[in-house]
């Protein structure tokens, strides 16, 4: 089944401005007015056609559109891709999270599971929440442990979980 992907365009403001699925097809009238499948309602001409989603996407219109695997969808992941959506983090060896901020506090990182591939580093998932840069050796003598982790990781220690 075709659809059109299609938001509202750069005249209407930003947080309005979600990726609603439209039918081809279906149109309300002669006059040019399209519905999405969410029930959202627009003139044609208040529209822009996007690549697929290039933007945020309406959740309802996610929900309702009609969904069929393509033919071509791969059954898994390709390895190249799994590799590259896993990045290898060797956490046996010292590593911590270097605060987004430049407050320099350095965090702990509890498992590979949490850090991705961001930009031209690593992102981790803290301890205690927070998102930081994935950073190999041992953290500056003159940094902050975060209170936070340090309380954490004394307690996941202390029970072994």
């Amino acid at each position: 089944m075709n659809v059109i992907f299609a938001r509202l365009n750069e005249n209407h403001p930003p947080m309005v401005r979600s990726v609603h699925i439209f039918a081809p097809s279906e149109n309300i009238g002669l006059d040019g007015i399209r519905k999405a499948y969410c029930g959202f309602i627009t003139h044609y001409s208040n529209l822009e056609s996007t690549e697929a989603f290039a933007g945020m996407p309406c959740e309802l219109c996610l929900k309702d559109a009609p969904v069929e695997p393509a033919e071509t969808a791969p059954a898994r992941l390709p390895e190249a891709a799994k590799r590259e959506r896993e990045p290898e983090i060797d956490l046996s060896r010292p590593a911590y999270a270097a605060s987004l901020s430049d407050d320099r506090i350095w965090h702990d990182i509890s498992a590979p599971l949490l850090v991705r591939n961001y930009r031209d580093g690593h992102a981790a998932q803290t301890i205690c929440g927070h998102l930081g840069w994935f950073t190999p050796g041992t953290p500056p003598s003159n940094w902050q442990h975060c209170p936070e982790c340090e309380q954490m990781s004394s307690h996941i220690r202390k029970h072994d979980f």
